[in-house]
Parts: structure tokens; C-alpha cells; sequence
């Protein structure tokens, strides 16, 4: 016999002698799924061998092939074998998981939708046999098992796979208790070969093992013993026999109810639908003791020993809730609730005159059913309630993280004549879904259970949290420029995309919610100073065009000119960014004796090295001016950052960010004192201490004054007029860069002189103080305001520093 694979090579030759010493059994490295043909040869007269690992010589006469298609695995409900294994996920909740095991040696296993889309790829088992699982998988769909040789790459033979129906979840084949219902105990309990046992040890017997019960003859009223009932599900209770007052069976994988009946003579338990004698119809479900076809068993409950001589069963009616007893189920309820069905037991007794069952109203036992529920998700809730409204508690964990319910309830305390409804509460779900303020297109969803948050603050949430980390993370690593020229800065999640709102991932998700990767933009920033360079290139053209330069710099001014445009004109590999532009910017305001925008970083040191109160200013005319720089936000004291005073005798602050730093250079900063909220400006040394007083920029050579009044802005900059509390004379700061004015200055409605010549050293650095001192010499110092004279280009100024026309 030769045995060939898909592609028609030999994979193994067995003699005939060998086969029929094996029961016809071939063995072989056969892969699970795989078409292979059967063929039958006589060597004798083959003359060419028939080799493994290549396909039979041509030459070589063989029978017509036979196909044999090895399973991928045992099917879903097959009690020969292994078979696939379907269980709640609990590591996904809300999902299934099927797991093949044991795996067959050198195969890969595969899974797919009913669709035929990959739903997860090829795994390889970690050890030969070892268990593969597939996780994350949907309630009540159908996947397809598919199997393939390990280290190949064909597909498989989707066709030959095993389906598995995720909504049937596998038995635990585990030992099951026997429940003994009886006003008396029994006489003797036998479990396998042990006998006067007790009925405890009814609580554990393994499948397989026999039981076998006696009952009492008589009861305590001595009402003759009249039969036992018995039900098992969804098992059949096998090998069973009942003799008098003696019952015996072989446990099945599920619990038994056996009820020990007793009753006057004359009383009969029916297990028929209606006597032989009758003519009338029933429409309900009638339990006649063992599994009934719709899925559901029930067993006849204990009546008293008064009970009149009659035909008595156990009826019950299932059915689908109406509007009123849905409204019952769901009272009380938080989350959507859905009624699955309604349940009425009830012991009747039959009417030989009317033919009909009438509800028996004597005293009746506690009703013991098994209802089918189907299985069960575990982030749903399921109530069993009365028509009151109250839980009747099940003993059932249907939510069981360790073990799988199997689909059905047994409850033993229904009460005769009385209605329940069963239903589940499906926890709300909500979409969480994240974009981007910076990228439109970007979209990330998910779905959250109502009350969940994103953080990991249970095992549950905690499957978010890997996922809230790579948003974030990309985030960071989507900052920078885009082609347009605009920086992006991540700032972090946000529940706004117009403004930053934090988005606290420890709150409770109650609605879908979208949050956004929220990232600055200097937009604005970079429009004004394009804006700004434009002017500037304009303006700068105008000086070399009126050939009032050097040759030498007007060929440096023209150069920078050209490069400037180059810049505002470039879109490859993008648009020049805001420090760019602000770069060659800074290089033409130079020639133009403009002062550059203030940056957030940088100043220099608190002073220069002494000697000259010196430095240059600006002229009149346009300025690229630090409110552009304001327009891209402040930091908030309070929230992202806080002041420390380091040295209360000598007024040192510094100000400390909430990620453990501390600031240098300009900053502005924003909070309320008292009852004035305002944003300033400060500089801060490398040092880190906060400067005050004047403040030579080293990086700009400007100078400018920083507020030495404690008013809760100590050290912010000055705008507008300023007198001087050393040397009493008055100063102009440029209402928008805070920076000291020079030159004729037209402010309001007139033109003062501003010192623009810096004819001695009239204020020193004093390395003590760390601060500039006046020394009180006879020299007009640097940006002083001419008042009530003449200044040097011969105008007269009033007792105001105003030029008297």
C-alpha cells in the first residue's frame, strides 16, 4: 500500500502483511486536513522502486486511488476523541477562546471567519502536542479550524477544516452531586462498591460510578411509599432501574435529583400528557421526570400524605414575557435589560369529569427544575425574579471567571402555581474614540464597557492601558514641522480640539467619548513673522535701492535679502518654520537697527562683566514684537509649574515646572494675585534665579527693566514710562518687546528724545547684589528722557520731555 500527499508524492509504503497485522490501521506523518491518495501495488513486479519523498515511478503499476482526508481535528461535539474546546475568554471579557488539544506533531494551526478571512494566523505549538488557543473571538459565530505542515507556507485546505460554533461552549467533565428530595432520608446509600453511606457523600461522585438508593418503606405519618422520581441534565441518566423501593444508575457528567415519593394509596404520578381515558389537549410543557426535548427538566415534587386518591403531574408552561412582567424584570435595573423567557410550575390533578388538569392547591414540596439558558456572556448579569420583583437567588454564578457555565440552571425552591421571569443585563457599551487636532485623517476607536476607565486600575482595565501608552508615545513622536512650515508640540490627551482640556484617564467612561492628541501649533506665530519678514525684505530693499550704504554692506544686506526670500518662497522638502524665518529675520532687523521677536529660552547671563552701562536700542518704525511670541500661550503657575523662593533676605525666585525643571531665559507666565489675574514676561538667569531691576539682554544687547516693586509681579517687564527710583529720571519701554526705546520716539500725541548716545559709564554691575547700580555721576545716562532743554540735534523740549513746536 502506498500512501501519496497533494502534491503526489510517497509519504509511506506499508506492506500488506504489516497492515493486517495493525487491523488495517496506516501510520504516518500525515498532516491534519490534507488530501492523501491511497493506492495498492505488487512489488514483485514493479521493477522500479517505490521511494518516500518522490512521486510513484511511471513505470510501476498501482489500483485506481482511493482519497482519505485526514480531520483537522475530533468535531465540536464528538465523544470518541479530543475535540476543540470552547470556553469564555476572561482575559477579553465579553469574548469566547477555542483551543485545539492536543495539536498533531509538525503542524501549524490557523483560524477563520465565517466569511473565510483570517482571524489568526498560523501558530506554531510551543512543544509537540502542546495546546494552541485561539482568544478574542465572538459569541454565537461559527470559525473554521484549518491545519498546515510546519514550515511550509502553503494555505491549508480551508475546505477540510473543522467548524466550531463559539455559542456551545464545552462540558467540564468533573465530578456531580446526587440530590436526595424526600420527607424521609433513605435506608442505604451505595456509591460504587461502598455502601451505608451517608448523603453527603452524594455531594462528589465521579461520572461512571454506580449509585444505588433504598428508600424508607413508610414515612413519619406512615404513608406507604409510592415511587421515585429521578431527572438529569442535560445528561441521560444510563443503565438505570428502579424496584420497589430501590433505584440504581451509572452517574452521569451532571447532577441527579432523585425525590422519594409518598403518598395514601390511590395517588398516581403521571408522566403522560393525559390519561388513556381523556380527550383533553394541553399547550403548555409537561416533565415527566427525565430530559424533555424542549430542553428544560423538571421532577415532581413531595405532596402531602393527605393528598385525595388521583392523577397527579408536574406541568409547566415557558414562555416569552409580556410587556407588564418585562417591566418587572428590568425595575431596578441600571443597564438594558432583556427579558429571555417566563416560568410557571404547577401540580395538577386530573378531572375525570371534565377531562381537564386542574391546578392542585394542596401542600406541595419545593419544585426543583433545570431550565436551559443558553450560554451564558460573562459581562452580562442575569436575575431570576419573582412576579414581585424580588431576586430569588440561583446559587449560579453565570459570570464564573473559573469555570464555564455549561448553559442551563437546576434551582430546587420554585414554588407551585407561581410565575418567574428570567432575564440579563447587558452592561452599556461606549466608543472611545481618539484623533489627532494636528492629523484629520488619524481615527482610533474603542470599546468600553459602562463604568470602565482607560487606566489600569483592575485587571480588566488594564488591557486598555498598553494601548492608552502607544497613543500617547505616538503622540510624542508626531510633534515637529509639518509641510506647511507649522510646529507641532504634543501637549497630551485632551477632551477639546480648539483648546487643551485635559482628559483624565482615571475617570469613569459613561458615554462615547472622543478625545484628541492635542498638540500646539505655532501657527499664528509663524504667520506674523513671515508677515514681519515680508515688511522687513521690503523695507530693506528701500535702503540698498536708495544707495545710502556702504558698498560693502549693501552687498551683505542684498545677500541676505535674496536668502530671506528664498526662504519665504521655499515649500521643498517643506515650508521654512517659525525659527527659520525668525533667523534670517533677526539678520535683516540688524541692518534695519530693529530689535528681534524675545524667544523662550536663552537671555544670557544676569550682567556683563562690569564697567559700561552701555548697549545698543532701537529706532522708531515697525517691530516684530513679543506679542507674537505671547499669542502661543503662557505657563500657568499652579498647574504647570510654581514659584520658590530660595532666598527670602536677598528676594531670589525661581520657578520650578511640574516635570522636576527649572526655567531660564524668557518666560511669561500667567496667574492671579490677589484679585488681579495678569501674564507677564520675566527673565530668568542660567542660574535659574529670577532677575529684576535693569536687565541687560547679552543675546540681543537691549535693555530692560524689571519691575523691583513687591506687589505679588515682582520682577516682571515693564511697559511704557518708567522713572527710576536711583537716579529719578524717566525711561520709555516699548509697550509690546519691553525693551529701552532710543532716539526721537513718537508716543501718544507727541515726540520725546530718548538718550541715544552712551557717552560714559553711569550705572555699574554690582556682583554682590547681582544687580545695576546708578553711580550718581554727572553724565545723562543711556535711553534718559531730555527734559526741559535742548537736545542734541537742537529741538527744545518742555518740562514734560515733549518737543516744543
Amino acid at each position: 500500500y502506498v500512501v501519496t500527499d497533494p502534491s503526489g508524492n510517497v509519504v509511506t509504503v506499508i506492506p500488506g502483511s504489516n497492515l493486517a497485522g495493525d487491523n488495517g490501521a496506516i501510520t504516518g506523518p500525515f498532516t491534519p486536513g490534507y488530501p492523501y491518495n491511497i493506492y495498492t501495488y505488487d512489488p514483485a513486479t514493479a521493477g522500479t522502486p517505490v521511494v518516500t519523498g518522490s512521486p510513484i515511478p511511471s513505470t510501476v503499476t498501482t489500483s485506481a486511488p482511493g482519497q482519505v482526508v485526514i480531520p483537522t481535528t475530533n468535531p465540536q461535539g464528538s465523544t470518541s476523541g479530543p475535540r476543540p474546546i470552547v470556553a469564555p475568554d476572561n482575559s477579553n471579557p465579553g469574548t469566547t477562546s477555542i483551543t485545539v488539544n492536543p495539536t498533531t506533531p509538525n503542524t501549524d494551526y490557523q483560524l477563520l471567519d465565517p466569511s473565510g478571512n483570517v482571524v489568526a494566523p498560523w501558530t506554531t505549538p510551543t512543544t509537540p502536542g502542546a495546546p494552541v488557543t485561539f482568544g478574542g473571538l465572538d459569541p454565537n459565530t461559527t470559525y473554521t479550524i484549518v491545519a498546515r505542515t510546519t514550515g511550509t507556507n502553503d494555505p491549508g485546505y480551508p475546505a477540510n477544516g473543522t467548524p466550531v460554533n463559539t455559542a456551545v461552549l464545552t462540558p467540564v467533565q468533573s465530578a456531580h452531586k446526587v440530590m436526595f428530595q424526600s420527607v424521609m432520608p433513605p435506608m442505604n446509600i451505595k456509591v460504587g462498591t461502598h455502601s451505608g453511606l451517608s448523603l453527603s457523600d452524594l455531594n462528589s461522585v465521579d461520572p461512571g460510578t454506580r449509585v444505588e438508593i433504598t428508600a424508607n418503606g413508610i414515612d413519619s405519618t406512615t404513608a406507604p411509599f409510592n415511587n421515585f422520581s429521578r431527572f438529569t441534565y442535560p445528561s441521560s441518566i444510563t443503565d438505570d432501574a428502579a424496584a420497589n423501593d430501590v433505584i440504581s444508575f451509572l452517574m452521569p457528567n451532571d447532577d441527579v435529583t432523585i425525590v422519594a415519593h409518598y403518598t395514601d394509596p390511590g395517588v398516581i404520578i403521571s408522566t403522560v400528557a393525559t390519561p388513556s381515558s381523556a380527550t383533553a389537549t394541553d399547550t403548555g410543557v409537561l416533565y415527566d421526570g427525565d430530559q424533555h426535548t424542549s430542553g428544560d427538566a423538571g421532577v415532581f415534587p413531595s405532596i402531602t400524605s393527605n393528598a385525595p386518591a388521583g392523577i397527579y403531574r408536574l406541568y409547566v408552561e415557558k414562555r416569552t414575557a409580556t410587556a407588564a412582567e418585562e417591566a418587572i424584570g428590568a425595575a431596578g435595573e441600571r443597564n438594558i435589560y432583556t427579558p429571555s423567557f417566563v416560568v410557571t410550575p404547577v401540580v395538577q390533578v386530573y378531572n375525570p369529569t371534565t377531562g381537564n388538569w386542574d391546578p392542585y392547591n394542596g401542600t406541595v414540596g419545593d419544585i426543583t427544575l433545570t431550565l436551559d439558558t443558553g450560554s451564558a456572556n460573562t459581562t452580562d448579569g442575569y436575575t431570576l425574579k419573582d412576579m414581585n420583583g424580588n431576586v430569588v437567588s440561583t446559587g449560579v454564578d453565570f459570570n464564573s471567571t473559573n469555570s464555564v457555565y455549561p448553559g442551563y440552571f437546576t434551582l430546587s425552591n420554585f414554588v407551585n402555581g407561581q410565575s418567574y421571569i428570567f432575564g440579563s443585563t447587558r452592561t452599556r457599551r461606549h466608543n472611545v474614540i481618539f484623533k489627532s487636532n494636528k492629523d484629520v485623517s488619524y481615527s482610533r476607536s474603542f470599546v468600553v464597557m459602562d463604568g470602565d476607565v482607560l487606566s489600569a486600575n483592575s485587571a480588566r482595565q488594564a488591557t486598555y492601558t498598553g494601548d492608552i501608552a502607544s497613543i500617547r508615545a505616538n503622540g510624542v513622536d508626531a510633534g515637529g514641522v509639518d509641510i506647511n512650515g507649522v510646529t507641532w508640540t504634543y501637549r497630551g490627551l485632551s477632551t477639546s480640539a480648539t483648546s487643551y482640556v485635559p482628559f483624565n484617564d482615571n475617570d469613569a467612561v459613561l458615554s462615547d467619548t472622543t478625545v484628541y492628541i492635542y498638540f500646539d501649533s505655532d501657527a499664528p506665530l509663524r504667520a506674523s513673522t513671515a508677515t514681519a519678514l515680508g515688511n522687513a525684505i521690503t523695507r530693506a530693499q528701500g535702503m540698498v535701492n536708495a544707495r545710502n550704504l556702504t558698498i560693502a554692506d549693501e552687498a551683505r544686506l542684498q545677500d541676505a535679502i535674496n536668502r530671506a526670500n528664498a526662504i519665504l518662497a521655499q515649500t521643498s522638502p517643506r515650508k521654512a518654520s517659525t525659527p527659520e524665518l525668525q533667523a534670517i529675520l533677526d539678520e535683516i532687523n540688524r541692518y534695519l537697527g530693529v530689535r528681534p521677536i524675545i524667544s523662550g529660552g536663552g537671555g544670557g547671563s544676569r550682567g556683563s562683566s562690569g564697567g559700561s552701562g552701555g548697549g545698543s536700542g532701537s529706532s522708531s518704525g515697525v517691530i516684530n514684537t513679543q506679542a507674537n511670541v505671547q499669542a502661543a500661550g503662557a505657563y500657568r503657575v499652579g498647574v504647570d509649574g510654581d514659584w520658590e523662593l530660595v532666598d527670602a533676605a536677598n528676594h531670589k525666585w525661581v520657578f520650578n515646572l511640574k516635570n522636576g525643571t527649572r526655567v531660564t531665559g524668557w518666560q511669561k507666565l500667567a496667574y492671579t494675585y490677589g484679585n488681579t489675574t495678569r501674564t507677564e514676561w520675566y527673565h530668568f538667569a542660567s542660574d535659574n534665579i529670577m532677575d529684576h531691576g535693569w536687565f541687560l539682554d547679552q543675546n540681543t544687547n537691549r535693555w530692560y527693566y524689571l519691575s523691583d516693586v513687591h506687589d505679588g509681579f515682582f520682577g516682571h517687564m515693564v511697559e511704557g514710562w518708567h522713572q527710576d527710583d536711583q537716579d529719578g529720571r524717566w525711561y520709555y519701554q516699548n509697550l509690546n518687546s519691553g525693551e529701552m526705546l532710543l532716539n526721537w520716539q513718537h508716543i501718544g500725541d507727541a515726540w520725546y528724545y530718548l538718550n541715544p548716545y552712551n557717552n560714559g559709564p553711569t550705572w555699574f554691575y554690582n556682583n554682590a547684589t547681582q544687580t545695576w547700580d546708578y553711580s550718581n555721576n554727572s553724565d545723562r545716562p543711556y535711553g534718559s528722557l531730555y527734559v526741559n532743554e535742548t537736545t542734541k540735534d537742537g529741538y527744545k523740549v518742555d518740562e514734560n520731555g515733549r518737543w516744543v513746536k
